[in-house]
């Protein structure tokens, strides 16, 4: 009773997360092997392998996403990497992540320009029509005739 609930504060706080993790892993399989005899799959007809199992696989993937996203903001283990040179040691899997400043990217000055923005746009050669402006080079569009559902070209 007392080491579930000093997995749940852990889980919940985000406290030593890298072994509690695992400690909770291991924890959840010796349970499903003593407590539960391996899910009790020796009766016909039985198809629940216990929860206890089910537990350790949830573990497993809370410390691939802990290894996958790193430090939690939101945990204990933030504030106490912070204070304590080698928690990471403790708290999380694989060394952690620096956080490097982004250099601005050199972009060339650009003169401020009085023009209006549309200014800039091309000039089409015809009116347009609101398909577009007239291409000659563009091929006849096909058009659906009613008899048949193929386009048909004019």
């Amino acid at each position: 009773m007392v080491l579930e609930t000093l997995v749940a504060l852990a889980v919940i706080l985000g406290f030593a997360r890298k072994v509690s993790y695992i400690a909770a892993a291991a924890f959840s399989v010796v349970i499903w092997a003593a407590a539960e005899g391996f899910g009790g799959p020796y009766a016909s007809g039985s198809s629940d392998i216990g929860t206890a199992i089910i537990y350790a696989l949830v573990f497993m993937c809370l410390l691939t996403l802990a290894a996958y996203t790193g430090t939690d903001r939101y945990s204990a283990d933030y504030y106490l990497e912070q204070k304590i040179s080698w928690w990471h040691k403790i708290a999380e899997v694989g060394h952690p992540v620096q956080e490097q400043p982004v250099p601005a990217a050199a972009v060339p000055a650009q003169r401020a320009s009085l023009l209006p923005a549309n200014a800039a746009l091309p000039v089409t050669a015809g009116p347009a029509d609101p398909a577009g402006p007239a291409d000659p080079a563009d091929p006849l569009e096909p058009v659906m005739d009613g008899a048949r559902p193929e386009p048909v070209t004019h």
